[in-house]
């Protein structure tokens, strides 16, 4: 007797997705955070570069959005690079991202606040207007 989730309708449907993936030449290449996985579709006639597309988590498109997705990732669909990122690579990104928006509201403070001793003390500097005619 076969296990009870080969023959449920998930069963089935994860069966026939993965062997129209296999006719179709479709690679899971990697998966990001959010769950959205990344295929690579092999091009027959010796197309150099094969085709990249990401599977949504979500299949509502007022949830899509791009921007949601690692730029290593989007970077590898572009094929503005050959190999997919590795986790370690995202994550060492994602730090980075955070740190410079922390030091930027660091620097965004402390100009705040030497421009309101400025103001306090009147040595508030002027800036002039650019005028390409001088």
């Amino acid at each position: 007797k076969l296990p009870r989730g080969v023959l449920g309708r998930r069963g089935i449907v994860s069966f026939l997705q993965g062997l129209s993936n296999k006719m179709q030449g479709k690679k899971l290449i990697g998966e990001d955070q959010h769950g959205n996985k990344f295929w690579e579709i092999s091009n027959p006639g010796g197309i150099p570069n094969p085709k990249r597309e990401v599977e949504f988590v979500s299949k509502d498109m007022v949830d899509f959005s791009m921007n949601e997705i690692p730029s290593e990732w989007r970077m590898w669909l572009k094929h503005f690079r050959q190999d997919p990122p590795t986790q370690v690579e995202i994550l060492t990104s994602q730090f980075e991202q955070q740190s410079t928006r922390e030091n930027a509201k660091i620097v965004d403070a402390r100009d705040r606040e030497v421009k309101s001793q400025e103001v306090k003390s009147g040595t508030e500097r002027e800036i002039e207007e650019f005028d390409p005619t001088k």
